[in-house]
């Protein structure tokens, strides 16, 4: 983050300040103050200097000279709140001819005051973010699953009400999750911000109108889901079902992608978010899929169909998920020695660890599969649950460990 003044300087006039910071931040419920040991001057509501969602700008009443520090509290736009200041002095003692307009700043300055960035260290907006990403990744990852490995399961009531039950997760961890990150950011309970006066204020916020849309699309995905079991003929219908589906689809990954790190970012970075949202939810979906509804019917023709299916569209899926990562860290992070060195990079070197053990179960699991195709259906099915669970737990980790790093700001 850097700011007009800078800090630690001092500097001989002051009408306006500016910070700029490394992501996209509200102006509406942005708090922005001037203090020093004698009081303080609350400044109000910032705006966006010449369109710039990464800076905010308000005009400075007359001071005294003498050491201050700008506090501020803003949103970010993916809703987490940051919190510090700047110290500077004030010198408005004639300047000489030559001299220069700003210069380190004397002992008036007085020390930084806390800077906390405070990027979702909440827990309940951390859990609501775990459980949002699961159910997601369950509704789309769940008709990927039907559409391309078991089309048949379109017929089954286990599989609508799993899709179902994702759907109405989904909607109503949108609306915990908006409310949560409401309170975080305005200081109020979580109580006071489920009031409808405060419930309307959160469409000020552009994560508010992220899940709005997001409540939207899931709502679609309601009536779609009454319509799930005709989309399996081959039709006009069908094909319109399957289309809206799919637009709905990347309307959901596009909700996410929105509220992530440097959701501003376009080009491959753009691509590649979206890319690597799409994947996991494939990957997950189906793995959830799998273990719900496929391997408990224990039916043999069934597995022998749908196992292989899964095992090459989950090679894909993990595939495009570590190619897109790996563009992603690259725009996240700026280099390698940086992982070790930053919080953020720690905790993707984490992440990084459990993906690799997940990587071999799922190894694992396909070799099982492979090894045990001609068998009885119960020497498939046993062994491969306890592996399913097992890589469905990684997932978890996963999903919680990718909730940590949208916490996190990243240094690049």
């Amino acid at each position: 983050m850097s700011s007009e003044p800078a800090a630690g300087t001092t500097v001989h006039q002051l009408h306006r300040v500016v910070l700029r910071f490394g992501e996209e931040v509200e102006a509406a419920g942005s708090h922005l103050w001037i203090e020093n040991e004698h009081g303080s001057v609350d400044l109000g509501t910032a705006h966006h200097p010449n369109g710039d969602a990464k800076a905010l700008e308000i005009a400075v009443p007359a001071l005294a000279s003498g050491g201050y520090v700008l506090g501020y509290h803003v949103v970010a736009s993916d809703g987490d709140p940051q919190v510090g200041g700047v110290p500077f002095a004030l010198d408005l003692a004639p300047v000489s001819v030559g001299a220069p307009a700003t210069a380190e700043a004397p002992s008036s300055v007085p020390a930084a005051s806390t800077v906390a960035h405070r990027h979702g260290d909440d827990l309940p907006a951390g859990a609501a973010r775990v459980l949002l990403d699961a159910s997601l990744a369950t509704l789309v990852g769940g008709l990927a699953f039907v559409a391309t490995v078991w089309p048949a399961g379109m017929a089954s009531a286990r599989t609508r009400r799993l899709l179902w039950g994702a759907t109405v997760a989904a909607a109503l961890t949108s609306f915990v999750l908006a409310v949560v990150q409401h309170a975080t950011a305005t200081g109020l309970s979580f109580g006071q911000a489920l009031e409808p006066a405060h419930l309307r204020d959160i469409l000020h916020y552009r994560f508010g109108r992220v899940a709005v849309a997001r409540v939207v699309l899931l709502a679609i995905s309601a009536v779609l889901m009454t319509r799930l079991r005709a989309a399996r003929h081959r039709s006009a219908g069908a094909t319109a079902w399957w289309t809206i589906a799919t637009a709905v689809a990347f309307g959901l990954f596009e909700t996410v992608v929105l509220l992530g790190h440097r959701s501003d970012a376009g080009g491959i970075a753009g691509w590649a978010r979206l890319v690597h949202a799409v994947g996991v939810s494939v990957w997950l979906g189906g793995l959830v899929m799998l273990f719900v509804v496929v391997l408990p019917r224990r039916r043999r023709e069934e597995l022998l169909t749908v196992l292989p299916r899964f095992s090459r569209l989950a090679s894909i899926a993990v595939g495009a998920v570590l190619i897109a990562g790996a563009v992603l860290a690259a725009d996240l992070v700026g280099g390698l020695t940086t992982l070790p060195t930053t919080g953020y990079g720690r905790v993707l070197l984490a992440k990084l660890a459990v993906v690799g053990g997940l990587l071999l179960i799922a190894r694992k699991s396909r070799e099982h599969v492979r090894g045990s195709m001609a068998r009885s259906p119960e020497s498939i099915a046993r062994p491969l649950v306890a592996w399913v669970a097992i890589e469905l737990g990684l997932m978890a980790v996963v999903l919680a460990i990718t909730a940590l790093l949208v916490s996190q700001a990243p240094p690049a």
